[in-house]
């Protein structure tokens, strides 16, 4: 996903543009793969405002996240997705 890719080269602007682009597409999709892939756009959306420093915004998008993986019952992923929120 090009969210994760921009964010992990440090180009946030364009990672924060696909990812407001790429919600805005899967909105329209109610499948349960439009929903996971919400889920980890989130989460990566929330791993990008981490490495900036804005932590509340971070939160915000961890705790976005947490709500997809609750409806889709993976206890794997909120695990890993809580340990973000705790660190």
């Amino acid at each position: 996903m090009y969210v994760k890719y921009y964010g992990d080269r440090s180009d946030f602007q364009r990672s924060f543009s696909y990812a407001d682009s790429l919600t805005a597409f899967l909105k329209n999709d109610s499948s349960d793969a439009a929903k996971r892939e919400m889920a980890f756009l989130q989460w990566d959306t929330g791993n990008n405002y981490s490495q900036i420093g804005d932590y509340n915004k971070a939160l915000e998008y961890y705790f976005l996240s947490t709500r997809y993986f609750e409806k889709m019952d993976d206890m794997n992923a909120m695990a890993s997705l809580y340990g973000n929120i705790s660190s």
